[in-house]
């Protein structure tokens, strides 16, 4: 195993040492999601001592430890969520419920008695559902809910190639800050090296975050299913602070502390700190609401523990630190019934039809400049049984950017130490070009994406 390489810290993150008051923050992305409903109990579960606030980031590498001297735990064993199956009375599905991004939760729900064969828009509409969601017999001709939920769980794009050939992320360790996940739950447990608490806005375990989990480890949905996972629980707001403001078009500016933040991300330096160069962990990928906005209470705190991150050769991928590595990019909807391999099977993702609108942006110009990569249509693991899978019609960005922190650990399986910048610029360079139809003031205007990952082109391209 090579040694880790080092990679400078990005600009962003040097300013964590001073002016931090005096910057102004960056715009908050137009499209923000509405914050998800009101939470209950967060009782502080971490340890006391763990990850105290530096003055200033670390500026040399810490020296290397032999033998890793950290081995990890389950602090807590998370149950899935107890959801009973209860009849769903809808005659049409509608752009509420789970975690306020406008799904339709029909996970654990009996809908047998519903009629949807009327809905031929079905595919489009935001739905979540599992295996236990008893299906109505009643659905729109081509909608078939088991064949999408198996289906959704190949990644595509060749990384089951990837996998055969034995770049699986072995050898490779990734953390990851967010709520509580199933800690037993099958497509993660084996990789699940650690797993820690600090105040969290709920005890339950959090389907965003478990679904994410299993997208970098997942024993068959992940992109790395042999690398390891260190795992801290941390929010950053409180229950109190986040049921205030649920439903406040400025919720995003009130609600948010990133104390519990930023002892979670020294807590990964200081385990990364008691591992060998073999077990260093390459990336962090950071969920939750974590804005470039100096204002919000232990924002300098949080930047100087991402930079003592960066310092130690640590990747921090989160919606606040991906600009600082000049990655930008946007999401695809596949195609379930066609070869998930074949970028030709790909379209314009929900979300980033709806950001693309909204922001009214220069499509020529978004189709040229990001890095699309695959986010609806996904099947990743739930939170209600320990061998739930769950079928995301629509992904979340999250979602997405766990994809990209997979792929990039993925990648690091072949070139341990991968400067972020690197990767990303090697992966616009290796992408290939997509048509997307039916978008555009025509309904009948076809669309050239200049870049859609090729993950086996990367792969290569960066193996030594």
């Amino acid at each position: 195993m090579k040694s880790k390489k080092r990679f400078l810290a990005p600009l962003c993150l040097l300013a964590a040492l001073s002016l931090l008051p005096a910057c102004a923050p960056k715009a908050l992305p137009a499209n923000l999601p509405t914050p998800p409903p009101a939470v209950t109990n967060a009782p502080l579960a971490g340890e006391s001592n763990a990850g105290q606030v530096a003055n200033a980031p670390q500026q040399t590498k810490p020296a290397s430890v032999a033998i890793s001297t950290f081995k990890g735990s389950i602090t807590r064993h998370v149950p899935p969520v107890d959801k009973s199956i209860q009849a769903t009375d809808t005659d049409s599905l509608n752009q509420t419920g789970i975690l306020g991004y406008g799904y339709n939760d029909l996970t654990n729900a009996d809908i047998s008695g519903n009629d949807y064969s009327g809905q031929t828009g079905m595919s489009t509409f935001p739905v979540v559902y599992n295996e236990k969601t008893v299906r109505p017999k009643a659905l729109p001709p081509g909608f078939d809910p088991a064949l999408f939920l198996e289906n959704g769980k190949n990644r595509g794009l060749g990384i089951d190639s990837l996998h055969r050939q034995g770049i699986t992320g072995k050898g490779v360790s990734i953390a990851m800050i967010g709520e509580p996940i199933v800690t037993d739950q099958r497509e993660i447990v084996d990789n699940l090296t650690d797993y820690e608490e600090f105040a969290t806005m709920t005890t339950d375990a959090n389907l965003e975050a478990t679904s994410m989990a299993s997208m970098l480890v997942g024993a068959t949905v992940g992109l790395c299913p042999d690398a390891k996972l260190y795992y801290i629980a941390a929010s950053p707001a409180t229950a109190d602070a986040w049921n205030a403001m649920a439903g406040r078009p400025d919720w995003y500016n009130m609600a948010f502390d990133y104390t519990e933040l930023t002892k979670a991300i020294n807590r990964v330096v200081d385990i990364d700190s008691q591992l060998a160069d073999a077990d260093k962990i390459s990336v962090l990928l950071i969920n939750n609401y974590w804005f470039n906005d100096p204002s919000t209470p232990g924002y300098s705190d949080s930047m100087v523990a991402a930079l003592k991150a960066e310092a130690a050769g640590i990747a921090v991928f989160s919606s606040s630190t991906l600009s600082d590595y000049a990655i930008d990019y946007f999401g695809l909807k596949r195609d379930l019934i066609e070869d998930p391999d074949d970028p030709a099977n790909y379209n314009l993702s929900s979300d980033t039809r709806g950001a693309i609108d909204y922001n009214n942006h220069d499509l020529n110009v978004l189709m040229q400049s990001r890095l699309f990569v695959p986010q609806d249509n996904i099947t990743l693991a739930g939170n209600t049984a320990l061998d739930d899978y769950t079928y995301f019609n629509i992904g979340t960005n999250n979602q997405t950017l766990a994809y990209l922190t997979g792929l990039y650990a993925l990648c690091c399986q072949v070139n341990p130490g991968l400067d972020p910048r690197l990767w990303y610029q090697t992966a616009m360079d290796t992408s290939c070009q997509l048509t997307v139809h039916n978008y555009g003031k025509d309904a009948n205007e076809d669309w050239t994406v200049q870049h859609c990952v090729q993950p086996v082109a990367l792969v290569q391209k960066l193996t030594p």
